[in-house]
């Protein structure tokens, strides 16, 4: 037996939603509210503000938490000598982002989404949730940029009436700035910062931008975690957002939950690590960008075997993504965490890579690279 049709997810304004709901006080007050944002009964989901329909997907629905994050001021940052630079890297990132994201372990599965975020019907049919439909909103400020992302929580039927969101206490992106670098052309990394040396912190993530043109990007973030009776540092899984600009930012006063018109990925075929490796191997591709120490990269051979180098656990990720990553203690006690985020453009002979390697969470080197491969 199949689902009813009555357990599609409804698309709904969140904030009209949630405004609603602070004034009206009574989720039965707001039924007539949801009947605008989507077709009762008719299987077809539609945004006002874009003014479309589209078939349900089961990620969809209403929002749970938005994570807000801060990038520290840009008079502290040793990196924002150049303003040229920091103008252009503004410039390709600000704005309203929609998009699908999903959650790996360090091997490459997909991990489904918690449990208390899906609702019972889907559980009573064995309908399994790995995609997160997302909106990020990133603004320039006079010290920075503020960075809030939202993930939608799946609803069915009725429940959406009752979906409410909270936000979470703010936190930094880049954090001291010193554990931080960007490129002119929308490339970013973070390095953990000082939450990987502090004894009583048990988890820390490293984060980076890979801007691939055309509006689009991915965002990918290593989540760590200490683990075992040593409590040594391990990465326990990994985020992909794959997001598309929606437009310039204006706080996303309006949600229209299509998700970019994206589709769940989270699933979907992963990157072949053998093919990549071939594809970009010795002799075969160059790279161009820039080093932490300030070297720029002007066409030099580039390997990515070579570059990943011995002891890293190489993963391949669905949306032509790919990751490599170790994290040691070293001898005088430091944690030694080493980072590759890659993302091959749509032609498959081009991509854009992010690296990192830092002392207990202190960013020590950091390339941002563009590589494409030359037809022999």
């Amino acid at each position: 037996a199949n689902p009813p049709a009555s357990f599609a997810p409804i698309k709904y304004y969140g904030s009209v939603l949630c405004t609603l709901y602070s004034v009206l006080g009574s989720t039965n007050s707001m039924k007539p509210c949801l009947s605008l944002a989507h077709a009762v009964g008719g299987g077809t989901l539609c945004s006002p503000r874009a003014g479309s329909l589209r078939t349900p997907q089961p990620y969809h629905g209403g929002f749970r938490r938005a994570h807000r994050h801060r990038l520290a001021p840009m008079a502290v940052s040793p990196q924002i000598t150049d303003i040229d630079a920091w103008e252009s890297f503004k410039d390709r990132v600000v704005g309203e982002w929609d998009g699908v994201c999903a959650t790996f372990d360090a091997d490459g599965e997909a991990r489904e989404l918690p449990e208390y975020y899906v609702p019972q019907a889907y559980r009573d049919w064995d309908v399994q949730l790995y995609d997160w439909q997302s909106q990020c909103s990133i603004n320039s400020t006079e010290t920075g940029l503020m960075c809030v992302t939202r993930r939608m929580m799946p609803t069915v039927g009725c429940e959406a009436d009752a979906i409410a969101f909270t936000e979470e206490a703010p936190e930094d992106l880049i954090s001291g700035n010193s554990n931080a670098f960007f490129s002119a052309n929308g490339l970013s990394t973070q390095s953990p910062g000082p939450a990987m040396a502090d004894e009583k912190s048990f988890d820390c993530k490293a984060e980076h931008i890979l801007t691939l043109g055309n509006g689009q990007r991915i965002r990918m973030v290593h989540l760590l975690k200490k683990m075992g009776p040593e409590r040594q540092w391990r990465v326990q899984g990994i985020e992909v957002h794959v997001e598309k600009k929606d437009s310039e930012y204006h706080g996303r006063r309006e949600l229209t939950g299509c998700g970019g018109g994206m589709d769940p990925f989270a699933k979907t075929e992963a990157l072949s690590i053998d093919q990549v490796t071939a594809t970009f191997g010795a002799g075969r591709s160059t790279a161009s960008g820039s080093k932490l120490n300030g070297t720029v990269v002007t066409g030099d051979a580039w390997d990515l075997r070579t570059s990943v180098g011995e002891g890293m656990t190489l993963v391949g990720l669905p949306k032509r993504c790919w990751t490599a990553f170790s994290c040691e203690r070293a001898g005088d006690g430091r944690v030694a965490l080493r980072i590759f985020a890659g993302a091959l453009k749509e032609d498959g002979k081009s991509m854009v890579v992010a690296s990192q390697m830092s002392w207990d969470g202190a960013i020590a080197e950091a390339d941002l690279l563009e590589v494409q491969v030359h037809d022999s």
